[in-house]
């Protein structure tokens, strides 16, 4: 069974500060801060998975609503604020308070895009084969969002048993999209809210592996990631393959 609570694996070793496979993070003294486009994306008719940057919704106020998450964040949005402006205003009070409104206001594909990134950031110095499979095989969903790409992590961990970092971006894609019953069952979409749930879990947890005082610097670094896919500089089309044996 999939669940929703997992302990924060113990033997993942700490990310290093360059950012996953080596990309500088956008957000350093060399880049600056990533800029976000306004959203046309979100008011035009482009269906939510397919979206390779912006937001889920072109104002602030409508996140916080669809996603119920006002009793998350101690800020709220004012009505004219999108997305990025309301980010801006909510990492000067909490950078862990705008990952998570962040968490659910990316599309959701972007959204898994950015779990991984950052869960592959934090195992990057010595990842196990089952962890360095499992996030290739949420890649492959990124790259084609079949139904059985969807599936496919998901039975991965199950066999294996799995419990770490790496598994909360394969939840995170099974729940961004289809049923959540059995492929023959009848079909039961997954709550709006849950690929969003994991999501946070995986960025939060990849942020705090490593040195305590370290925490805060990852935490911001990962807010930028994450600004850095939604302004389409780093979109899930640069997902790799899975090599072929």
């Amino acid at each position: 069974p999939v669940t929703t609570e997992q302990p924060a694996p113990a033997n993942l070793r700490s990310r290093k500060d360059s950012g996953p496979r080596g990309i500088a993070i956008p957000g350093s003294a060399a880049n600056g801060p990533p800029t976000v486009k306004a959203s046309e994306d979100a008011a035009a008719d482009v269906p939510e998975l397919e979206r390779q940057e912006g937001f889920c919704e072109a104002l602030a106020l409508k996140v916080v609503a669809r996603f119920k998450l006002h009793q998350k964040l101690r800020l709220t949005p004012e009505d004219h604020d999108t997305p990025e402006t309301f980010i801006d205003r909510l990492k000067t009070a909490s950078v862990p308070e705008a990952i998570c409104f962040l968490s659910y206001a990316l599309p959701k594909r972007c959204a898994v895009w950015w779990a991984v990134e950052c869960v592959r950031a934090s195992v990057s110095a010595d990842p196990s084969e089952p962890d360095a499979e499992l996030l290739l095989l949420t890649e492959q969903w990124l790259r084609e969002p079949t139904d059985d790409n969807r599936r496919c992590p998901l039975e991965y961990m199950t066999v294996k048993d799995m419990d770490s970092l790496a598994t909360w971006p394969a939840q995170a894609a099974f729940y961004a999209d289809g049923s959540t019953t059995p492929v023959h069952a009848p079909a039961v979409p997954a709550k709006d809210d849950l690929a969003g749930t994991m999501v946070l879990a995986a960025v939060s947890l990849s942020a705090i592996e490593g040195e305590p005082e370290g925490i805060p610097q990852r935490q911001e670094q990962f807010l930028d990631l994450g600004l850095a896919i939604a302004s389409g500089e780093h979109p899930w089309t640069d997902a790799p393959e899975i090599p072929q044996n």
